[in-house]
């Protein structure tokens, strides 16, 4: 069953989720891609990003025994706040 809030049309209008997907790709995708480190940061918690895919992105959660890793769809993540701020991490 899907939830009301993965399609919510306000939230459509002010972040389509086109343009959210197209954005954490470019700039998320390609520090994965250069072989970056990247913790995404959502309402009070950090997971870490390791994939980003046409259907959503993979991360896992060091906080939580039981989420350790996790397909995220795109409107899950919008509607999770995904990606409020971010950290990039290289050697």
């Amino acid at each position: 069953m899907q939830h009301k809030w993965l399609d919510d049309p306000e939230m459509e209008k002010t972040l389509p989720i086109e343009t959210y997907k197209n954005a954490v790709t470019t700039q998320l995708g390609k520090q994965l891609d250069a072989g970056k480190g990247v913790i995404a940061g959502l309402a009070g918690h950090y997971v870490r990003l390791y994939e980003v895919t046409d259907t959503g992105v993979c991360v896992q959660d060091p906080g939580q025994w039981n989420r350790t890793e996790m397909r995220i769809t795109w409107a899950e993540a919008r509607a999770m706040g995904y990606f409020w701020v971010n950290l990039v991490i290289s050697s």
